[in-house]
């Protein structure tokens, strides 16, 4: 190896040799910039906005050289003009050096930005303040708002609100406008401050009486003047917990200018901070009461659970079922809800099974309770309820539904109502006829039974008087109806109106109203004698006749068998034919008729046989029948004169 070459090989390790001994830097510069608003500050024309930045050396090793160099982007703009200045009593006009920043070490640089005399409110400058510490640098871009004004609120502890609270921010309004001298002036800007957004939750008001006053003006401000302007927020519903932020607008217009200037301070540049309280809370939804029919069954309820509070909550679920029967069952189990954002919601069912059989009067409770886990002393409950329908059911039974009674006798029919419902009922009775000479009647309209319950009604009429036999009789429908009002049964009854049988005698009359009830008949010849039958009875019936006590010579002369409908009459005739040698004398006899109601005999009839009379031609019938004047028994006595004197010519000869 020859000399030259390693004089280089020397060269070089001693390059790296120093490049060893040179320390690493973990870090660097650390540049954090602020404004009035961010990066962007005000000023009027003819003063400054103010900026500041914070310069650090976050690496291990110190910087030998720190500087600062403004530069405005606009023309008009004066970078030599921009006055730099940091807590040690260093200053420069457009630029700032240092010598040198310590590891660890930060300075605090105050930038003064003078607004040309020309500039107009509204208008827009940009600076560029480029810091370099040795090889490295970083530039800062900040931007210049001309205004006359500035709105503005500062606290260092935000107001507390709970909900329902009100505050009071005052909120400094202050000229800023200066003339070519540096000296403040009076403008005349009409400078508004308003709400104008939609904060859910919050209301803001510049009138502490009325909610909906949403703006205020100032009309002008003296040279230096700032004016307080309360500001009233209330919180009035759910808001999230923890820090809040309320924006109000601030704008002026500028009567004097040519063209009405308009000036809007940016958005977002007056802040109200506010900090709202946490506090828990949930409402339960879905609860109530449901019921089940008598077959029993699963009821179900579907619940919510609402996060009421401001703050991401879960909920303890805890549930009470002592309150239901102890043959029910239920899928009720003590859990949790996911957790909820404010306004959110849980949902879950739960249900109860209810066992078939139950009466009316079951029922049960039980009742759900939500607690915070942010704050166990919030919680809520709801309670939920079953119960079994009531069931309607009658049953009616009648033990005959025909009878037959006599006109003018009253006929009744019991009845058996028995509830088959699984409650307590009441019921209605109610009879339907379209025969309107019968008038059924009942002990009650009404009635009331227990479950499982009978009892007993009687159903009462009266035939009518003069009902035929076997006529239309009385038919009813007897209804019994629940208390529902839709629950009924029906049975049919009927009443048959009985057969009266009867059947009486008359005697005969003549013209004269004289009773025809005897006759004088002579030997050998004919006679006859009548009597009337009527059927007293209410329906058709069957009477045969015969004679009673009669002389061998009497004989029905019509039929012995007739049918009489109801009020019918017949005249019965008996024929009476002594022989030539019958015996004179007189007999009483009767004519008996047998019919349904069996035999009725009639009164006495008396035929006298007088003796034969000779005055005749031989041969000759006769047939005697009542004297003219009709008086009976004048017949009888002739033939017992004629008798009389035959026997004493007897005894003379």
């Amino acid at each position: 190896m020859n000399k030259s070459m390693l004089s280089a090989l020397a060269v070089v390790a001693l390059f790296v040799t120093a490049a060893l001994a040179i320390p690493a830097r973990a870090e660097g510069l650390d540049v954090n910039p602020g404004g009035d608003f961010g990066l962007e500050s005000f000023g009027s024309a003819n003063a400054s906005a103010y900026f500041d930045i914070d310069i650090s050396n976050t690496g291990s090793v110190d910087f030998d050289s720190v500087s600062a160099e403004a530069d405005f982007v606009e023309e008009g703009w004066e970078d030599s003009a921009v006055s730099f200045s940091d807590e040690d009593g260093n200053s420069g006009e457009g630029s700032i050096a240092w010598e040198g920043l310590a590891a660890g070490a930060t300075i605090a640089l105050n930038i003064a930005a003078p607004v040309p005399s020309g500039a107009s409110p509204g208008e827009m400058g940009t600076l560029n303040v480029t810091i370099t510490a040795d090889d490295e640098s970083e530039m800062v871009q900040f931007s210049i708002r001309v205004t006359n004004w500035r709105a503005d609120y500062e606290t260092e502890t935000p107001p507390s609100f709970a909900r329902g609270d009100m505050n009071t921010y005052d909120v400094e309004v202050w000229n800023k406008a200066e003339d070519e001298s540096g000296s403040g002036v009076a403008i005349t800007d009409e400078i508004t401050l308003e709400f104008t957004g939609v904060l859910p939750g919050w209301s803001v008001s510049f009138d502490q009486n009325d909610d909906f006053v949403n703006s205020i003006t100032l009309y002008g401000m003296n040279s230096g003047e700032s004016t307080m302007v309360p500001v009233y927020v209330t919180l009035n519903d759910d808001v999230a917990a923890g820090p809040a932020t309320i924006e109000l607008q601030a704008s002026s217009t500028d009567p004097e200018s040519d063209d009405g200037n308009y000036y809007m301070q940016p958005p977002g540049s007056l802040s109200l901070p506010a900090d709202v309280q946490a506090y828990s809370g949930a409402t339960i939804g879905g609860e109530g009461s449901q019921s089940a029919t008598v077959d029993g069954g699963t009821l179900s309820w579907a619940f919510t659970v609402k996060n009421e509070g401001n703050v991401l909550d879960s909920f303890a679920l805890t549930w009470d079922t002592a309150g239901l029967p102890s043959t029910w069952s239920t899928d009720a189990a003590d859990g949790s809800t996911d957790y909820l954002n404010m306004n959110a919601h849980y949902s879950g069912t739960v249900t109860v099974t209810i066992p078939a059989g139950e009466s009316a009067a079951a029922s049960g409770s039980f009742t759900l309770t939500a607690t915070s886990t942010a704050d166990s002393s919030e919680s809520t409950s709801a309670d939920f309820s079953a119960s079994v329908a009531q069931s309607f059911g009658m049953t009616v039974a009648v033990a005959a539904d025909a009878i037959s009674a006599e006109p003018g006798n009253a006929a009744e029919f019991s009845f058996t109502v028995s509830n088959t419902g699984n409650g307590f009922d009441t019921y209605t009775i109610g009879v339907e006829t379209l025969a309107t000479t019968y008038s059924p009647t009942t002990p009650a309209d009404t009635g009331s039974l227990a479950r499982g319950g009978s009892t007993q009604f009687v159903l009462g009429t009266t035939v009518p008087d003069g009902s035929p036999a076997h006529a239309n009789s009385g038919n009813f429908t007897v209804t019994v109806t629940s208390s529902d009002g839709t629950t009924a049964v029906s049975t049919d009854v009927s009443v048959d109106t009985a057969q009266v049988f009867g059947l009486a005698w008359s005697y005969r009359t003549d013209d004269a109203d004289a009773i025809i009830d005897s006759i004088s008949v002579d030997q050998g010849a004919t006679g006859q004698v009548g009597l009337v039958l009527t059927n007293t009875g209410n329906g058709a019936d069957t009477a045969t006749m015969a004679l009673s006590n009669a002389p061998s010579y009497a004989d029905l002369a019509n039929a012995t068998s007739k049918v009489l409908v109801a009020g019918g009459e017949i005249t019965v005739w008996v024929d009476l034919t002594p022989a030539g040698d019958e015996t004179v004398g007189t007999d009483t006899f009767q004519v008996q008729a047998t019919g349904g109601g069996g035999a009725v005999t009639s009164g006495d009839l008396t035929a006298t046989v007088v003796l034969k009379s000779t005055g005749g031609p031989d041969g000759e019938t006769i047939i005697v029948e009542d004297e003219d004047d009709g008086l009976p028994g004048f017949g009888l006595l002739a033939a017992l004169s004629a008798l009389g004197a035959a026997l004493l010519l007897r005894r003379r000869s």
